[in-house]
């Protein structure tokens, strides 16, 4: 089996010659894709036909060229894929709605996750925004005895704030843990 008879030569894209031959790109889709024979293999004489067919609807295309004696044409080259590809489709299909039901179950529950997470984030926010009223509150409401404003203890306010600091940064922690585009 050749490419083309010997006064022709083989073409290939001129915009991507890195790309094999043209013959040799439709000798791969033939045997890739299968054949219609009715068999679990086919023959080389087979593989040329499918092949120079391809060629024939093809104008100024040079016509792919076989020469075979005591019957060589007829020897099994290899699994015919369409007869296989049925079989093959429908196992694949079969993987890939299992894959389907896993990641529809991961993304349900990374969304509760994610709406757990922005739940707990508002009631975060609330509650800064609560303390810091409260912490205005306080602080306009200092009584004075003799003379002097009596504050809570500074020493007390900055262990509270750190406290605070520290389950801010555990939360955000955690909410980063669950959702990785945070």
């Amino acid at each position: 089996m050749t490419s083309s008879s010997p006064d022709k030569p083989s073409l290939y894209s001129i915009e991507n010659p890195n790309i094999p031959t043209f013959f040799t790109d439709k000798l791969i889709d033939v045997i890739s894709s299968g054949l219609d024979n009715n068999k679990s293999y086919y023959e080389v004489g087979e593989i040329f036909e499918e092949v120079k067919k391809e060629f024939e609807k093809t104008p100024n295309m040079p016509i792919p060229q076989q020469s075979s004696f005591n019957e060589a044409e007829k020897i099994p080259v290899g699994n015919n894929l369409r007869e296989f590809s049925l079989r093959e489709v429908l196992k694949k299909n079969r993987e890939l709605n299992l894959e389907l039901k896993t990641l529809e179950l991961e993304l349900k529950t990374i969304k509760e996750k994610f709406e757990l997470e922005k739940s707990l984030s508002q009631n975060i926010k609330l509650k800064n925004s609560d303390e810091k009223s409260r912490n205005s509150n306080e602080s306009n409401n200092q009584i004075k005895i003799n003379g002097e404003s009596s504050e809570p203890d500074k020493g007390l306010k900055a262990i509270f704030f750190i406290i605070v600091g520290i389950v801010i940064i555990i939360a955000i922690f955690m909410i980063s843990q669950y959702n990785p585009y945070l």
